[in-house]
């Protein structure tokens, strides 16, 4: 390893010259406030112990240790910053802030909780650091905390340098693992992997750390090195994580940046939805095996996990390991017991017709394995797969027929590959849109083996008839194997159809596909075609794969496509506070290529299109995860949940000198609100002492309510040329800006969902959620953070104008984070007085008496 003098923005070797130099560094920006030692060993032994006990599930004694920490170096950051974190985890934010704005109030350049309030704050405590920096330029948790917020301001530069600061600075072996581990995060974030590397390298080589440091230490290493151009850093990051992954002391949070490095896994997911370490575990061990082939032991712990509710992204996995193993009828039962009502009909089975074939072709099977079947039955089974474009799973089956069907099993597995290919090339076309396409595969033989490779690609993709060419040769190859012999019957006329795929015209907004299936009413008055005939193209030809096509572009936002999988379309009509909405509803179960938002990290649970909207179910299984983590953490503590519920809010006004004075309207900081309200909700619909819960239909419908708060407005809208002034008049009043006009649609449709759902908390646990956790990739989280702040601002004149009405607020203390105790019809009224400003009820309306009552409690699945 080459070695080379420590500079800021370049680390190297540690030698004791650049450690001197650096500490030496902070002493220019002022006189240190008091001097910080070294801390001793019994607090690091006290505090390590609190770490233990916690991964373990002592709480008590967790927070005992972390506390003896505390007293025994009460200037050392770790152990308070560690009991924030776990009154935060029992959603005790707010009183964990209280105390430091407390002890500020005493001493407001109190180094210590000027870095743990800032931290608390977010956003809002950015300058909270910066004084704690001036004020005592040797505490290195401060220089970690003007880091963080620097590189969440996308100040790459500046983050290191803070970081390599606080590192030099570190009093703690736990804290130097922590902060070494935060700079190679931004040194990767830099395109710098092998200089992360190499700081981790020599940092582990040069200290004895604790086991559970140099766990923290290495999991860094293994991100660095896999991100590295070195063939052989990268080959051996993935040793280095698969050996780490079976670490006794891996923690969830480890365990989920290692899972990372491997996309073939989902267990990272799981994490993020709160499952346990434990259980995201055996979802590794499962992965594991799938790969080596799918055993009866890998299909038995998805089974457990799937049955100890806490696995939710692994319903996929097992569904595909069953196909596999040939248990296939549990496999279909279990997809179609987990479907939500609004694509099911009265006898439970699937409204759209191919789906419905495929559940019945799995229940003839009477529970037994595919090789034991007669073969008309396999094949029944497997023409229905391919009727539902389920080509994965028909793959699968392909090895599980029957074996004196050989010449079936072959053209099974031939149909399913083409429409595999067929996905493949999709997302091929959209890495393309973002600049990454690497071309099309080529496969050539060369002495006795077979060599994969690819071609460069050489097209423009910057228009929709360029998207349509580069479709066509992956379609029509897909077309003419899935043809023969009629399997679809839209490939002879493919080509043709394709070329004259029908657009629809925003004017100066833009243009998309007609995403079909039928024409509507509208296109046959705009002269697109005949009403209720099949809209050609790719409306058509994805539609006979099961599957719903997007594409076009917008104002604002290049051309793009997305590819998810349907579950039933339908047309739906009704109004929404007296404005009307209709169109075609497209129910589907996940998107196989996202659009581009979600190709950068969004999770798009639906949006509305051409005069319908489409809902991905699979989005929303996973935000039900994040209810049942909530039910899962407090269920059976009564006592927890009393405390989570009934703490005080924080004071209106923040203590003087605060960088946010704030007052009752105040937003900032949330402290974990949404995960208030979703425990009040369960609270409120539980039974016995025990938590309720929320059903996957309602978050699908609330999601519904807010994709038809759009078509209200299309209706208004659209088609341009009859309400020219309408359309102008809302640009005006945007500013002519393609972000404010998308963002004043979000907020509009978000608070359409707000005053008609039949439970408004559950849209306002979105806002929450936005508001707290920004996100820059789409409109919404700027927009759900505006209705909220116009919420809580009406909130407050209705207190301060009758505070009777509204017994369980203090309108002394900051409301947002009294939001858990407004009940749903409160709510409601607030969000439809709100929508009457906006101008979003329509002449006439009034609401219904008891229409939305509270829904009725829920028993725990």
């Amino acid at each position: 390893m080459r070695a080379r003098p420590l500079e800021f923005g370049r680390p190297g070797r540690w030698s004791a010259a650049a450690l001197t130099t650096l500490l030496l560094l902070p002493a220019c920006a002022g006189t240190p406030k008091r001097k910080l030692d070294p801390v001793g060993e019994e607090a690091r032994s006290a505090f390590l112990l609190a770490r233990r006990a916690g991964a373990a599930g002592n709480r008590a004694e967790a927070e005992e240790a972390a506390r003896r920490a505390a007293r025994l170096a009460p200037d050392w950051e770790s152990p308070w910053r560690w009991l924030d974190d776990s009154l935060s985890a029992e959603l005790r934010g707010p009183a964990a802030l209280a105390q430091h704005w407390k002890a500020l109030e005493k001493d407001p350049d109190d180094p210590l909780h000027l870095y743990l309030a800032g931290r608390l704050e977010r956003a809002a405590g950015a300058p909270r650091f910066a004084r704690a920096t001036r004020v005592a330029p040797g505490s290195a948790w401060a220089w970690h905390g003007h880091a963080y917020r620097s590189d969440l301001a996308r100040r790459q530069k500046a983050a290191i340098e803070y970081q390599e600061r606080a590192l030099v600075l570190a009093r703690a072996p736990h804290d130097r693992a922590l902060f070494a581990s935060a700079l190679a995060r931004y040194l990767r974030k830099a395109g710098r992997h092998d200089d992360a590397a190499e700081m981790l390298t020599d940092l582990l080589a040069s200290e004895d750390f604790e086991q559970v440091e140099r766990l923290e230490l290495r999991v860094s290493l293994a991100e660095s090195e896999s991100g590295s151009d070195d063939p052989s850093l990268s080959t051996r990051a993935e040793q280095r994580a698969y050996d780490l992954l079976g670490h006794p002391e891996l923690s969830a949070a480890q365990m989920a940046r290692l899972l990372r490095l491997d996309d073939l896994t989902p267990a990272a997911e799981l994490l993020a939805m709160g499952a346990d370490a434990s259980s995201v575990a055996e979802s590794l061990r499962t992965s594991r095996l799938l790969r080596e082939g799918a055993s009866p032991l890998a299909i038995q712990l998805i089974q457990q996990a799937l049955d100890g509710g806490e696995t939710l992204v692994a319903e996929r996995a097992w569904q595909l390991a069953s196909f596999e193993a040939g248990d296939v009828s549990a496999a279909l039962a279990r997809w179609r017991a987990a479907l939500p009502r609004q694509v099911i009909d009265a006898s439970g089975m699937p409204r759209q017709r191919e789906l419905a074939r495929l559940v019945s072709a799995g229940r003839a099977l009477k529970g037994q394995a595919v090789e034991g079947v007669a073969p008309e039955v396999a094949r029944e089974l497997g023409d229905a797969l391919l009727g539902c474009g389920w080509f994965a799973e028909a793959k699968r089956l392909a090895q599980r027929v029957p074996g004196g069907d050989l010449d079936y099993a072959l053209e099974l597995d031939r149909k399913a590959r083409a429409g595999l290919e067929m996905v493949a090339s999709v997302a091929e076309i959209a890495d393309e849109l973002d600049g990454k396409g690497s071309g099309a595969v080529t496969i050539r033989q060369v002495g006795g083996r077979v060599e994969l490779g690819r071609k460069p690609v050489d097209r423009k993709l910057d228009n929709l008839d360029q998207l349509l060419e580069a479709l066509a040769t992956p379609l029509a190859r897909t077309a003419r194997v899935l043809a023969e012999p009629g399997t679809w019957s839209g490939g002879p006329q493919l080509l043709h159809d394709l070329a004259r795929a029908p657009r629809l015209a925003f004017g100066w907004i833009g243009a998309v596909l007609h995403p079909g299936p039928l024409f509507s009413a509208q296109d046959q008055r705009l002269g697109r075609g005949t009403q209720g005939e099949v809209v050609p193209g790719t409306a058509a030809a994805f539609a006979e794969l099961g599957r719903l096509f997007l594409a076009g572009d917008a104002l604002g936002v290049p051309l793009d496509l997305t590819l998810l999988r349907v579950l039933f379309v339908e047309e739906r009509a009704g109004e929404h506070m007296g404005r009307p909405w209709s169109g075609t509803v497209f129910w589907c179960d996940g998107a196989e290529v996202k659009g581009r938002a979600g190709r950068v990290g969004a999770n798009l649970s639906g949006a509305a299109l051409h005069e319908g909207y489409w809902i991905d179910v699979e989005v929303l299984r996973s935000e039900l995860g994040r209810w049942k983590a909530v039910m899962n953490r407090f269920q059976g503590r009564p006592e927890a949940i009393a405390a989570a519920l009934d703490q005080p809010a924080l004071p209106a006004l923040a203590p003087k000198g605060s960088p946010q004075r704030g007052d009752a309207a105040s937003v900032a900081p949330l402290l974990g609100q949404a995960d208030r309200v979703r425990l009040a909700v369960l609270a409120d619909r539980g039974s016995a002492g025990r938590l309720g819960a929320v059903a996957l239909d309602e978050l699908v419908e609330t999601t519904a309510v807010h994709e038809e708060g759009h078509l209200c407005d299309r209706a208004e809208f659209y088609p341009i040329g009859a309400h020219l002034w309408r359309v102008i008049s809302f640009a005006v009043g945007s500013g002519f800006s393609a972000q404010v006009v998308q963002q004043r649609l979000e907020y509009r449709a978000e608070l359409v969902a707000l005053a008609a759902v039949p439970d408004p908390r559950l849209p306002l646990v979105d806002l929450l959620d936005a508001a707290e956790n920004g996100g820059t990739v789409t409109p919404h989280a700027a927009a759900y953070t505006m209705l909220l702040e116009d919420l809580l601002d009406l909130l407050v004149e209705a207190v301060e104008a009758d505070p009777a009405a509204w017994p369980d607020l203090d309108p002394t203390r900051r409301l947002a984070h009294q939001t858990h105790r407004i009940q749903p019809e409160q709510l409601r009224a607030l969000s439809i007085r709100l929508a009457r400003k906006r101008g979003l009820v329509g002449s006439g309306f009034e609401p219904a008496e008891g229409a939305a009552a509270p829904l009725a409690p829920q028993a725990q699945p």
